[in-house]
């Protein structure tokens, strides 16, 4: 394991971006909130464009970053968490959908604004997604299943809105 990390390390310096990004993807699923943030530093330069046009390397270093989200939803950490906010507007439908998923499993009161946002995404995966972690964060009854979100998705995102508006009144 001591070896291991070394060699994390030294990869975690290599000029070479698709290392840098697997390296940083293993420390940061350890836990290392640094490298989450110099991986976003690499999805940032190298992740630009149309991701239908990602080259190989392109393509590989999305995968650990996508990866990076996934293996972090849960650590309750409010650093991951702000890290996984920030893909939520990255270009690459993949990284934001790798990003709402591990707010999901982070279930981070602090990420309460971002999640209202995601109910005015059309994609209604996303809405889904900010109504039943509003709903497990709240500790709200009755958390609509999948099924029951689609039978009436403006029911509950209006539900959450309406619940937003109210607690923003207080203020």
């Amino acid at each position: 394991p001591e070896r291991a990390s070394r060699e994390l390390a030294q990869f975690r310096k290599s000029k070479d971006a698709g290392i840098r990004a697997r390296a940083l993807r293993r420390l940061m699923s350890k836990g290392d909130v640094s490298a989450g943030e110099e991986l976003k530093a690499v999805a940032k330069e190298i992740l630009t464009g149309r991701s239908n046009t990602y080259t190989l390397e392109q393509q590989e270093i999305r995968n650990d970053v996508s990866k990076a989200l996934w293996d972090v939803h849960r650590r309750k950490d409010a650093r991951f968490a702000a890290i996984a906010v920030e893909f939520l507007n990255h270009s690459d439908e993949i990284l934001r959908t790798a990003a709402r998923y591990s707010l999901r499993g982070m279930r981070d009161p602090g990420t309460i604004p971002e999640l209202v946002k995601l109910l005015d995404d059309p994609n209604r995966k996303s809405q889904y997604i900010g109504v039943i972690t509003l709903c497990e964060i709240e500790k709200k009854q009755g958390c609509p299943s999948i099924p029951l979100f689609e039978q009436n998705p403006d029911k509950y995102v209006k539900e959450w809105k309406d619940w937003w508006a109210e607690k923003n009144k207080s203020r």
